[in-house]
């Protein structure tokens, strides 16, 4: 490492590619004995030199083989470390990877080279649960670039997300849009992964379905783009994700249906594209087999080119609108058949719109939200201290008990719902001085009752036992001479 050091910008790049091809065979010795911040460092040294080679004038072939080494060199050392180690690895090179769309070649360049490099690490590393590979200080910036105007470097991250996604080797199968789905491997989804999909599904799909509008999307942008989803759906897909799939899918169609910057072409890959990812969904789920039959059986009748595979070109003669009903997805149809199978479908009918709102925005309203119960928390918690005893209307009955459980959970949830807008008109618009009034009327006197009780200690001299004595005369001002005498039975 040192002797390139030397040479790193004294030598051509032939004789520095043939001392990469020596450090890409011999650098596993080191990867055997790096410990902490001496792997990062080795890696920081590679990255530095592939910077550097990025920023060289008239670079030739030599050059590029030159980075190429490099990136070869990087994957040798990597394979010999441990699994965390190469995430921590992945994320150091992501934050190298410079961010904005500066179209100068070394800029896309050094932007290409890094992501190949993060490329190379993710191919050695075997995924687990994808929360611990996707930490969200590495999945933003990864999913950012995939709305990049380079349409190289969009494709690059898409490998990069298929790398790390397919954890039972099915990317083969899911190459571009099929609808041949045998041999699919594949595990029950985990609560972890439930919790993945969850927090970040809807970042994940935002990101990839910005990058579906892209003027210069070809057919394997297309096909890199179902592989992701295709791979996150085989990965993930159980009861609690089953809605979102399916409003993927429908989504697809409804872009392919609305936008007016796609093309022709581009419409009918979307289309393609949409059947295939419910085909897959029916794959895991029989119940919705027939209904994706009958959509393949009306398309091959009506619509041939709206099958799998993609086209780079459709003649006059097939259209990318004004289809025959029976060839679309219905998203009504498919949420009558899951709620005949005995599937709950309540408040599951809405599917991502493009563009559909920030996370962020529903982040925030969801905190909002937890505010305003917490103010209510605060406001009704005088309800349950024992100086205060609850009135006739709080007290529940057994008839109380049985009216909630017969009750239809459509009707809690709008009376759930109205007390929460009552509560936030309450707030906006009552004064301050009313709100602590309220809340001093609910939580009582707190001082009034001390002075009670401790009125009534000292009328009564003594507590009628021996086991607590005080002696308290307010009119003297001294202070209550409170002692504990334990019985014998707790012994000190």
């Amino acid at each position: 490492m040192n002797h390139l050091d030397v040479h790193n910008t004294k030598s051509n790049a032939k004789i520095r590619a043939s001392m990469a091809d020596v450090l890409a065979k011999i650098i596993d010795i080191a990867a055997g004995e790096s410990v902490g911040p001496s792997v990062l460092e080795i890696v920081n040294s590679i990255v530095q030199h592939i910077q550097v080679s990025t920023r060289q004038e008239g670079a030739d072939g030599d050059e590029k083989a030159y980075r190429e080494t490099l990136i070869l060199a990087l994957g040798e050392y990597v394979t010999h470390l441990p699994d965390y180690q190469k995430i921590e690895i992945m994320k150091f090179i992501m934050q190298k990877v410079p961010a904005g769309n500066d179209n100068t070649p070394s800029h896309r360049l050094l932007q290409n080279m890094l992501l190949k490099s993060l490329l190379m690490v993710g191919s050695k590393y075997r995924t687990t649960y994808l929360s611990t590979t996707f930490p969200m200080s590495f999945l933003q910036p990864l999913l950012t670039l995939c709305q990049d105007d380079d349409p190289e470097l969009r494709l690059i991250v898409q490998n990069i997300l298929h790398t790390l996604i397919d954890r039972h080797q099915n990317r083969e199968r899911l190459t571009s849009p099929t609808l041949k789905l045998d041999g699919m491997v594949r595990e029950p989804c985990t609560r972890t992964d439930i919790l993945f999909s969850k927090k970040n599904g809807g970042e994940i799909f935002s990101n990839l379905f910005g990058s579906l509008e892209k003027k210069n999307n070809g057919i394997s942008h297309m096909n890199a783009i179902y592989t992701t989803l295709a791979l996150f759906c085989v990965e993930l897909f159980c009861e609690e994700t089953l809605f979102d799939f399916i409003r993927l899918a429908m989504s697809f169609q409804e872009l392919a249906l609305t936008s007016s910057l796609l093309t022709p072409a581009q419409k009918i890959h979307l289309h393609i594209i949409a059947l295939s990812l419910l085909a897959l969904i029916a794959h895991f789920l029989p119940v919705l087999k027939d209904y994706t039959g009958g959509i393949i059986k009306a398309r091959r009748e009506h619509g041939i080119h709206l099958l799998p595979p993609l086209k780079t070109k459709y003649e006059v003669y097939e259209p990318a609108q004004n289809f025959i009903e029976s060839c679309l997805l219905s998203h009504g149809t498919v949420l009558d058949i899951l709620k005949e199978d005995g599937i709950e479908v309540a408040s599951k009918g809405n599917y991502y719109l493009f563009p559909r709102h920030s996370w962020v925005d529903a982040h925030m309203h969801a905190n909002s939200t937890t505010d305003l119960n917490q103010m209510s928390m605060d406001v009704d918690s005088g309800t349950s201290t024992p100086l205060q005893p609850k009135t006739k209307e709080e007290l529940m009955t057994v008839e109380d008990l049985k009216r909630l459980l017969n009750e239809p959970p459509e009707l809690r949830k709008e009376i759930e719902s109205q007390k929460q807008k009552e509560l936030t008109a309450a707030f906006k618009t009552v004064s301050f001085d009313d709100l602590v009034s309220k809340a001093a009327a609910k939580g009582g006197n707190l001082q009034h009752k001390l002075s009670e009780i401790f009125t009534r200690m000292s009328i009564s001299g003594n507590c009628g036992s021996e086991a607590l004595c005080s002696t308290f005369h307010p009119s003297n001002g001294l202070l209550p001479n409170l002692k504990i005498q334990f019985p014998d039975m707790f012994p000190l």
